[in-house]
């Protein structure tokens, strides 16, 4: 780290004033985690909850895209990952992550509203349960020790994410840490991942989705039937078929079907079957306007569900912006530099539905690394680094006739809060 840079962090921080900027006779100051603690009780209203919630699902189908492709997103996780590095940017990058988040709220309420949206659906998810495993979701960021951080950027991340990072390695211990990560990833979420890093990185922010959520209406086994699913080239495949005789929320609109079967934790699995060569076409108008117009329309209805079980495994990389990348990105915010800058945004993510219900999860693990590593003159010594402690989560994881349903073509889903409407998994089956 530079003299100027380490001397700009303390100054800023008025914590200790210093002799020198290296060297072994160094007086060093350590900073502690923030002084905040998590505000329990945000006041955000309905109308900034619902504007989140709409800024969610609108980042949900951007990252669902207009492919023909088995895939799955988790939405609300991704939203989390981004807004907290958000909180450090500044200028275009500032910009550029709120276009990519689709905020329309003033900057004062949109912490604060993701903080009363974060605390309502992890209480729900602690009932979402299956087979006695509970869903939970969690934060994760790692910063370099003996690196300089303004302590304004950790207050908001404690107050609005109980989020307290932990002290890394990347210079110096690179493996062990990128270990580290991949066991907090791996073991929080049940998803396998790689770990991002490089002996330049100085944060890296993960956000974990385990969802374990039974059918309220549970399949029966022995109803399990094979049936045949043909996708968007007319190739016919043989699969499995979930069946129950039932009644749904369902409603039609403009080329497709759709209905929602209730799952525990007040989550719903929303099923929206386009017509006949209408996948395209309905895939390509959803908005997040259209998804909650498509759940207030439903109305209950018997029906002979024909669901295919499936399973899709994933990798995604988020959008960042051109304002994150090398040599233009500005998180000054975190460190008071524009050395900063985003070198991994990558999501994993998993789904599988069978006749118990649904299980999912989702790890979004991102990275920031320095352009100038060679202005860091403390690398090894003791420097002027940040003291952070362990954060433990949020959580600690007889047949008559009636309309037939055949979930036999391409389809589209979402794993919904039904209080929040926010989706925390999106994704589309186009073939098993």
């Amino acid at each position: 780290m530079r003299c100027t840079r380490s001397l700009m962090v303390l100054l800023i921080l008025s914590v200790f004033a210093v002799g020198g900027c290296g060297g072994s006779g160094d007086t060093t100051p350590i900073i502690n985690k923030s002084a905040q603690t998590r505000d329990v009780a945000p006041s955000a209203d309905a109308a900034t909850l619902q504007s989140l919630a709409q800024s969610v699902n609108a980042l949900g189908i951007d990252l669902l895209g207009n492919d023909a492709v088995n895939t799955v997103v988790a939405p609300y996780t991704s939203a989390l990952a981004l807004e907290e590095i958000r909180i450090g940017a500044a200028g275009q990058t500032f910009s550029d992550l709120n276009g990519i988040l689709h905020l329309s709220l003033p900057d004062a309420m949109v912490d604060s509203g993701f903080n009363s949206l974060d605390l309502s659906i992890a209480a729900r998810l602690k009932n979402a349960s299956l087979l006695g495993t509970a869903s939970s979701i969690g934060s994760r960021a790692w910063l370099q020790d003996r690196y300089g951080y303004l302590l304004k950027y950790f207050d908001p991340l404690a107050q609005n994410f109980g989020l307290y990072p932990v002290v890394a390695d990347f210079d110096q211990r690179l493996d062990f840490t990128q270990q580290g990560i991949t066991d907090w990833a791996q073991g929080w979420t049940a998803v396998p991942v790689n770990a991002p890093g490089s002996k330049d990185t100085r944060l890296a922010v993960g956000e974990g989705l385990f969802l374990r959520a039974s059918w309220l209406d549970p399949f029966d086994p022995a109803l399990t039937t094979p049936g045949n699913f043909e996708d968007l080239a007319g190739n016919i495949y043989s699969m499995d078929f979930l069946r129950k005789q039932t009644s749904l929320g369902q409603t039609t609109g403009d080329g497709y079907t759709a209905m929602e079967l209730p799952i525990s934790g007040d989550l719903r699995f929303l099923l929206i079957l386009p017509d006949e060569g209408r996948f395209g076409a309905v895939q390509g108008a959803m908005t997040p306007t259209k998804l909650a117009q498509i759940t207030s329309a439903m109305t209950p209805g018997a029906v002979d569900l024909w669901l295919p079980k499936f399973s899709i495994s994933v990798a995604n990389d988020l959008p960042v912006g051109s304002g994150a990348i090398k040599l233009t990105a500005d998180f000054s915010g975190i460190d008071g530099t524009s050395d900063l800058f985003v070198t991994s945004s990558r999501q994993y993510a998993n789904i599988k539905i069978d006749e118990s219900g649904v299980q999912g999860g989702a790890a979004t693990l991102l990275a920031l690394d320095d352009a100038h590593p060679e202005t860091w003159t403390n690398p090894g010594d003791s420097g002027y680094g940040v003291t952070v402690y362990s954060y433990l989560g949020t959580t600690n994881m007889s047949i008559f006739s009636l309309p037939s349903v055949v979930v036999g073509r391409p389809f589209l889903f979402y794993v919904r809060d039904s209080v929040t409407g926010v989706v925390l998994l999106t994704g589309r089956v186009v073939n098993p």
